[in-house]
């Protein structure tokens, strides 16, 4: 069954507002597809070459478009009647990798860098030499 316009801004006032109400967060519009697919919408289809962007800041009055100020791909929708600004959100501090963290990413650099080894031919990996030692400081994440 083809579904109309005025379906497709129903559904999709109607899944923002389902989304507002468990996650007071916006629904992502790269989310936002799936979920059309997921209840039976080809947006595809009856947008044509219209983006969601411009479909819903043309057809759902009852939504509203944010964007995060930094990530331009963090683009989302809200209930109008609602406020949300991504500033708002705390963010979590990076902490310092610890100890275990580099020397996970020690080994992972070194095993990379083996598998690469092994992919030259044969002539060519003759010719390279690793010293033990170094290959242990490095398994040692030093």
């Amino acid at each position: 069954m083809q579904h109309t316009k005025e379906e497709l801004a129903d559904k999709i006032v109607e899944l923002c507002t389902e989304n507002w109400k468990k996650e007071r967060t916006p629904l992502l519009l790269s989310e936002l597809g799936a979920n059309l697919k997921d209840a039976g919408f080809d947006y595809k289809a009856i947008l044509k070459l219209q983006g969601l962007r411009k479909f819903i800041a043309d057809n759902a009055g009852k939504l509203a478009i944010v964007q995060h100020p930094t990530q331009f791909a963090k683009i989302g929708i809200i209930p109008t009647a609602k406020s949300f600004s991504y500033t708002d959100i705390p963010t979590l501090s990076k902490s310092e990798p610890s100890e275990l963290d580099r020397l996970r990413k020690n080994r992972r650099a070194f095993y990379g860098f083996i598998e690469a080894l092994s992919e030259l031919p044969p002539e060519e990996i003759a010719g390279v030499s690793i010293p033990a030692r170094v290959i242990v400081r490095l398994l040692e994440g030093k």
